[in-house]
């Protein structure tokens, strides 16, 4: 166990201080110190262990862990379900489940192709999701809803043990007398669509298999998938039931699936389970498979509408309303920043005021930020104090002429300390993405990005993905 001087106040340099690093653990605080004094540690080729055995060629990983003790890990848990739980409600508790308001509201031409989406089986409630936080001096602050077809990141598990294994961290943790472990993001993953899968009666008898639809077919987008991650945790969840079940996982596209006998299969295999990994339409057979209960499907066309920002625009907008408990318009107050939909002339009530949306863009460029409702990886996120007026004007007139435009009030990320460059610490602003697999955390995906770059935070910027370990310690303290 490293000695107890130095750990009950952090360094005095103001980026070794880490004050968000500090809110999650007290070994992160510790290792803070510990790089304060070992030089190695701000290195980036002692962690060279982790960075050869990259197998994610589109995400470059953060040298340091992020480390997570219980209590962290219970309020995260608490918050990123609540808060999904409550994004996926929104067709039902502020649309009324009404195909042509949802139609209208979302802005989809085909009313019909909305009501057969949201007749059950719809995959609503059982749609894999992610939250995407910002950690502020207030809390967490949620900035974004990924719900369904359109999540990546949950197979970096795969890197987990080169960073345990890794000669420095390592060093500290056995210095420290501390395990870490990764949460099992895989292994939850699969175990919520076994379980519902089987919920639903879809599986009775014979090998359980699991088809992953990965479109397009690239070699960048198929190299992010770990087969052997994947068999292995699969063979760990059938080994769990009684009577014990076995088949396989298939990495595949939906030209290898085709519909016959009354199931889908993928050559001589009864598929039971389609988890895609696309951003396109769902194939029809495969669709129509899913609503006659032959095949069970994350998400399908459903993704369309949970994962429309619009939706947080609506939350936002009833926050206080009676359509939610007390608790749960605790949970908005504290969790989900003021957001809006841009149209012009629209009066909005912001901090007290209430003015036309128009003025409210040009008076405010410092405290807002614009986006495009069905953007994905950072494109046509705006975020106004890092742009000249001159190009916040010429969002602000984009945003104000063309329909699904969402405004939201800037919310800035505490300062957290990781390594930087060659050698160094830097500032680091961080969004954290805590899955939920069926309305249980399922760990984290970080992205960490230098303070000196400003504005969105995306690994298509120049942030990097952060692993995150979890520690049994308590913190005595609130994330």
């Amino acid at each position: 166990m490293r000695s107890a001087e130095g750990l009950d106040t952090l360094p005095d340099d103001p980026v070794l201080a880490g004050s968000g690093s500090a809110a999650w653990s007290n070994l992160n605080r510790r290792f803070l110190a510990a790089a304060a004094e070992d030089p190695r540690l701000r290195q980036r080729r002692a962690f060279e262990h982790v960075h050869a055995n990259n197998c994610f060629p589109i995400y470059p990983f953060q040298s340091w862990p992020t480390f997570l003790d219980r209590q962290a890990v219970a309020g995260i848990e608490r918050i990123a379900v609540g808060m999904g739980r409550l994004l996926k409600g929104i067709p039902a508790r502020l649309l009324d489940n009404d195909a042509g308001r949802i139609a209208r509201f979302y802005g989809i031409e085909s009313i019909d192709l909305v009501r057969m989406a949201m007749e059950e089986p719809n995959g609503i409630e059982a749609a894999p999701a992610r939250c995407d936080f910002i950690h502020t001096s207030d809390g967490l602050r949620c900035l974004e809803f990924n719900c369904g077809s359109y999540l990546g990141g949950w197979y970096t598990q795969a890197l987990a043990p080169f960073f345990l294994s890794c000669p420095p961290i390592a060093r500290f943790l056995t210095e420290e007398g501390v395990k870490a472990h990764h949460r099992n993001t895989v292994g939850i993953l699969f175990r919520h669509l076994i379980a519902d899968t089987l919920r639903r009666g879809i599986w009775s008898g014979g090998d359980f298999n699991l088809a992953i639809v990965i479109h397009p077919q690239d070699p960048a987008r198929v190299a992010q998938h770990q087969p052997e991650l994947y068999r292995g945790e699969l063979r760990r969840v059938f080994d769990e039931h009684t009577p014990r079940l076995d088949g396989r996982v298939f990495l595949c596209g939906y030209g290898d699936l085709t519909e016959r006998a009354g199931g889908l299969y993928r050559g001589g295999d009864r598929v039971h389970v389609v988890l895609e990994q696309q951003r396109s339409l769902t194939e029809r057979f495969v669709y129509r498979s899913f609503k006659a209960g032959r095949v069970n499907l994350f998400t399908g066309p459903v993704t369309q509408v949970l994962s429309d920002k619009k939706g947080l625009a609506l939350l936002s907008e009833h926050a206080e309303s009676d359509a939610f408990s007390a608790e749960e318009r605790e949970l908005l107050a504290r969790h989900l920043p003021w957001t809006r939909l841009v149209a012009a002339g629209q009066q909005v009530n912001f901090r007290g005021d209430r003015l036309p949306v128009d003025d409210l863009l040009l008076r405010l460029q410092d405290d807002l930020v614009l986006k495009y409702s069905r953007s994905m990886a950072g494109k046509d996120v705006f975020v106004g104090r890092f742009l000249a007026p001159a190009e916040w004007q010429a969002v602000t007139r984009r945003a104000l002429s063309e329909p699904g435009w969402i405004v939201q009030e800037y919310v800035a990320s505490l300062a957290y300390t990781y390594q930087e460059g060659e050698e160094g610490v830097a500032a680091h602003d961080v969004v954290w993405g805590p899955w939920d697999f069926g309305g249980r955390y399922a760990g984290s995906f970080l992205r960490i990005q230098p303070r000196s770059v400003g504005g969105v935070i995306n690994v298509g910027q120049q942030a990097q993905v952060g692993i995150v370990l979890e520690i049994d310690e308590e913190r005595g303290g609130a994330v």
